[in-house]
This record gives structure tokens, C-alpha cells and sequence, in this order.
């Protein structure tokens, strides 16, 4: 067995294995499931003894965190949109309740109708139901939020900015201008 330091282990699994204890848990569970495989009596029904409808709202946020890390390159941006997008919403979960419809639905009710946060709870715990294979319809509380409409920015023509970079009179300050319109630079 190869020394705990030469597993390849990204840093999106660091809240599985981040404890001893967890990598221990984890090397006797792949040791049983090897032997189970070698003596050909593997079975998923073993690796999952306990009832799927049974599982706690903790163990189902841990699986879909497994989960969503499987499906896409464990980047700086995924690790932000998982801690931003999704860590928010299940922090509204209570850990050791049972996962169900109901509770889901009651969260998203927790949130204030038609608003951005109603729909990314919608949305994440959506998600969460299809990964627990829990049959839940929320859709219909995601309201109608709306992000507001951008209104296009009054830009002057070619003819005022070249007009204006004419009437310039330092090189440098020039120079300056010229990049901002032609490259669309602004300053900090």
C-alpha cells in the first residue's frame, strides 16, 4: 500500500479525506471492496446496506459534493461556484434530519419569493433531489425573478472621440486617450 502522501487526491477532496479517520474509513472500504470483487460476490447492495430514503440531509450533501467534483475539472472557478453557488444553500440544511421533499421544499419557502436567492435554492436543491432520487417539484417556487435589464451605455460617436483626441494637446495624454477608446480601457 502506498503511503498516505503519495495519494492522488486533489483539493476539492479535502473535506472527505482531510482527517485521518477518514482516509482510514476510506482504505478499509476499498480493502473490502477489493476482496469482495476478487471473490466475485460484489454487490452496490453492499457498499449502500443502508436504505437510500433513510440517508441524512449531511450524507446526501456529502455525495453530491463527491458528485459534482466527478463531473468537472476541480479548477479555482469550480471550487468558487461550488463554495458560492451551492455551500450556501446546503449550510440551510440541518445535517442529521432525513432528506426528503418536504424539508426541501420547506427550505426554498424559507427564501424571499421572486429574488435571485429563491432561484439558486431552487436550482441547487433541484439538483440535490435528482442526485438523492428524490421526486420533488420545485420549480414552481422559483418565482419570477428577473435580472434587471442593462441599458446600453451612452457612447459617443467616432467623430466626437476623434474630435477629442484632437484637441489634446499633450503626446502622452494622447497616446493615453487614444488606448482607452480604441481598446475600451477604463482606469482603475
Amino acid at each position: 500500500m502506498a503511503p498516505a502522501g503519495d495519494l492522488a487526491v486533489g483539493d476539492c477532496w479535502e473535506s472527505v479525506l482531510s482527517q485521518r479517520g477518514g482516509i482510514d474509513r476510506a482504505v478499509k472500504e476499498a480493502r473490502r471492496i477489493g476482496y469482495a470483487l476478487a471473490a466475485g460476490t460484489f454487490d452496490w447492495d453492499d457498499v449502500f446496506h443502508e436504505e437510500r430514503d433513510l440517508r441524512s440531509c449531511g450524507y446526501w450533501k456529502e455525495r453530491f459534493e463527491l458528485d459534482y467534483f466527478k463531473r468537472r475539472q476541480c479548477t479555482p472557478q469550480s471550487k468558487l461556484t461550488w463554495k458560492t453557488e451551492y455551500r450556501l444553500v446546503f449550510r440551510k440544511l440541518p445535517d442529521n434530519e432525513k432528506l426528503t421533499a418536504d424539508l426541501l421544499r420547506g427550505v426554498v419557502l424559507g427564501t424571499e419569493p421572486d429574488t435571485r436567492t429563491r432561484k439558486r435554492f431552487v436550482t441547487v436543491l433541484t439538483a440535490l433531489a435528482r442526485v438523492a432520487d428524490i421526486s420533488v417539484d420545485l420549480q414552481d417556487l422559483k418565482g419570477s425573478y428577473r435580472p434587471a435589464k442593462v441599458s446600453p451605455k451612452s457612447l459617443p460617436s467616432d467623430r466626437e472621440i476623434a474630435q477629442i483626441h484632437a484637441s489634446i494637446t499633450g503626446t502622452s495624454w494622447r497616446w493615453f486617450y487614444g488606448m482607452m477608446a480604441t481598446f475600451g480601457l477604463r482606469p482603475s
